[in-house]
């Protein structure tokens, strides 16, 4: 048998949790809160691999792995917020990325972490504690002399504070009272043949911000305490010989305080103990979520297959315009004359969309642009033709009138034109607006308009205005969108009129949809291909990055790459068609974000709960 520290601390508040891990064997989900840690310890392990001079010694350690002799040590290497955790690979977050980065930065700074002094990191431990069983371990850093030292890096979250270990020894959380350093010390005497006292320390880090940042607590071990332990620990493993005898999980003792089932994150076997499953129950379960996070993404288009042949480009978002600007019905009658020498006007708020066209140069703009954004260019117009929503947000913030308060015609090629609506007429006090012909008011002489046919929207034809005359013809206003409406970029549903309900053409089963499963995995159903929410967002975030000219999708401003994918998520739900999205309990804000997003556009969304 084989024990480690970390199983004594196991075994002590436990005893049915440490059967069913070490004897049952019984597989675990890793636990999110630990990356940081992990990836914490292995940029600090990467610095400290250095030479004096700060480069990679010859031959290369371990944890400097695919550096090159010689050359200044990479401490933050491409990929490094990445670390394998249990078979499956997990990432930090961007936000808890740079609070690395500065904890280790300050760590160098404030002498907590430094190389050479023949220091040896993650020095193994292996030795016999009885007959029969064997105690084995990694420090940390180990240094050697008078008396040798032993650290710990430790990450600690908000939460936690008040449990950090002391250097008073009057301090219930005494660090000579740990039990794995106490553990680490007494096997060092052992190994080197150190009759003395052993000195150990924690180097701490904490996982907010903190404005004391990184810091470090110390103790000293006497011979005497380092000698009653050893003792303390070999009558554990004569205990763990006699537990792992045991047949029955049921038989074994559970914990003396009922909070342990609680502590750390809650024991992963509460509901094995509370008769909910079974131990081949929870196997299962657990080894599907295993591989399913351990799955590699698959090659998802997020295209969706175009019905005809199409020059549209691979990317997710010049796919999104182009689906924006669907080809004009069929009439019921006869088509409509052709008329070469004017293109078919449209209305803003419903009509027939033009083909899409650049944004053009508004020589006046509307009252609701602004103009310092860098979405439309202050033309307060974008390029489909539509109001700006980010304009709308950013005149409501300020008051000023939106252009769901108008009647907005004309097209990108001609020009627009805008009139207050007959509900905001005393608000805005008959105001209308044209692009070429700037500010004026409603009773001014306006020539009668020149009106054409196009198609309508369910067969026959809809009058549309020519572009300079913002009245007369009637304007069906065009469904919000929810996702906008939802990130606050849109007006209101109140200030739009709605579009009448369309009747789809052709019956038969709805085409199936994505499935989200958060926290939980599908144990039995049908198969469907599966994607983690955290790689969908690395395929969507870099074609959104390549769409607005960034090199990557987190140099972007937050809340504008959200909003952006937001705007998308009808057409990415629509891509990935019957895949499956798996959202694991690692969080991420900007994963988030895409989920909820993608919510109102799936077929079936579970979330599993405790």
């Amino acid at each position: 048998m084989k024990v480690s520290a970390s199983q004594f601390s196991n075994f002590t508040d436990c005893r049915r949790k440490w059967w069913l891990s070490r004897v049952a064997k019984l597989p675990e989900v890793a636990k999110g809160y630990l990356t940081f840690g992990t990836v914490l310890h292995a940029c600090l392990e990467r610095w400290c691999s250095g030479d004096a001079n700060g480069r990679v010694p010859s031959p290369a350690p371990e944890a400097l792995a695919g550096q090159i002799p010689g050359e200044p040590v990479e401490v933050f290497p491409r990929g490094w917020e990445i670390v394998e955790e249990k078979g499956v690979k997990v990432s930090v977050t961007p936000n808890e990325a740079a609070l690395i980065r500065k904890l280790v930065e300050q760590a160098i700074e404030r002498g907590i972490v430094v190389r050479g002094d023949g220091r040896v990191l993650e020095r193994e431990i292996s030795l016999p504690l009885i007959e029969g069983v064997e105690l084995i371990g990694f420090i940390d850093c180990f240094i050697p002399g008078e008396p040798p030292e032993i650290q710990d890096h430790k990450s600690f979250g908000e939460s936690s504070t008040r449990f950090l270990k002391q250097s008073d020894p009057t301090s219930p959380n005494y660090l000579g009272k740990d039990q794995q350093l106490r553990t680490y010390a007494a096997a060092i005497s052992q190994l080197e043949g150190w009759t003395g006292p052993v000195k150990v320390r924690h180097n701490q880090f904490p996982k907010f911000a903190d404005p004391r940042g990184p810091r470090t607590a110390e103790a000293v071990l006497e011979p005497a305490v380092l000698a009653e332990h050893w003792a303390h620990i070999q009558d554990l493993a004569r205990s763990m010989i006699l537990t792992a005898g045991i047949k029955e999980w049921k038989d074994v003792p559970g914990p003396e305080d009922p909070n342990t089932c609680h502590k750390y994150g809650g024991c992963p076997f509460r509901e094995i103990c509370g008769r909910v499953v079974t131990l081949d129950g929870y196997r299962a379960k657990v080894e599907k979520q295993i591989e399913a996070l351990a799955t590699e993404r698959p090659n998802v288009k997020l295209d969706p297959k175009p019905k005809k042949k199409s020059t549209m480009s691979g990317d997710v978002f010049a796919r999104a315009k182009a689906k924006a600007q669907p080809a004009p019905a069929a009439t019921a009658t006869a088509p409509a004359p052709a008329a070469p020498q004017a293109a078919t006007p449209t209305s803003i708020n419903g009509g027939v969309p033009p083909p899409a066209q650049p944004v053009a140069a508004v020589e006046n703009p509307p009252p609701w642009a602004n103009p310092t954004c860098t979405s439309c260019k202050g033309t307060g117009f974008n390029s489909k033709g539509r109001p700006c929503p980010i304009c709308d947000a950013f005149a409501k913030k300020l008051n000023k009138p939106t252009s769901g308060k108008f009647n907005v015609s004309g097209s990108l090629e001609e020009g627009f034109a805008a009139t207050a609506r007959p509900e905001f007429q005393a608000e805005l006090g008959g105001l209308a607006w044209s692009s070429k012909g700037g500010t004026v008011e409603a009773s001014a002489p306006v020539p009668a308009p020149a009106t054409m046919t196009a198609p309508g929207p369910q067969g026959g034809t809809v009058s549309s205005v020519a572009v300079v005359m913002p009245v007369a013809a009637p304007v069906v206003a065009q469904a919000p969108d929810t996702a906008a409406v939802m990130a606050g970029t849109l007006a209101t549903p109140a200030e739009i009129e709605p579009l009448p309900v369309e009747e789809k053409a052709g019956k038969g089963r709805p085409k199936l949809g994505i499935t989200i499963l958060v926290g939980c995995v599908q144990l039995k159903g049908p198969s469907r291909p599966t994607v983690l929410a955290q790689a969908l967002l690395e395929q969507v975030g870099a074609e959104l990055a390549k769409d607005m000219g960034a090199s990557s999708y987190w140099e972007l401003d937050t809340w504008k790459r959200r909003d952006r994918i937001r705007q998308r998520a009808g057409v990415i739900a629509e891509a990935l068609g019957k895949t499956v999205l798996l959202v694991p309990g690692v969080r991420d804000p900007d994963v988030d974000s895409l989920v909820s997003a993608l919510v109102m556009h799936a077929d079936t969304v579970i979330e599993g709960v405790r």
